[in-house]
């Protein structure tokens, strides 16, 4: 993002995804039952931050350890 940042919002042009989205949206591609076929580097910052989103509701991890801390988050053993 240049200096001029206030003029680009301004302006009204989206601001388009980093590239730590771009790699947070394809390691979580790997492990979520989302599925989305878009071009990443068409993203807009927003678009990426959604996707996101939706990606890590539906993320399945591959590590035990990991699947029960979700479990476990989502309330499962709460009795």
């Amino acid at each position: 993002m240049s200096d001029d940042w206030i003029d680009e919002v301004i302006d009204g042009k989206p601001e388009k995804s980093n590239i730590y989205q771009i790699g947070i949206i394809e390691g979580l591609q790997t492990t979520s039952s989302y599925r989305w076929d878009g071009n990443i580097e068409t993203l807009t910052y927003l678009e990426a931050e959604e996707l996101i989103i939706k990606l890590k509701e539906n993320d399945n991890p591959k590590d035990p350890k990991d699947q029960y801390k979700k479990m476990f988050r989502g309330g499962m053993f709460n009795s």
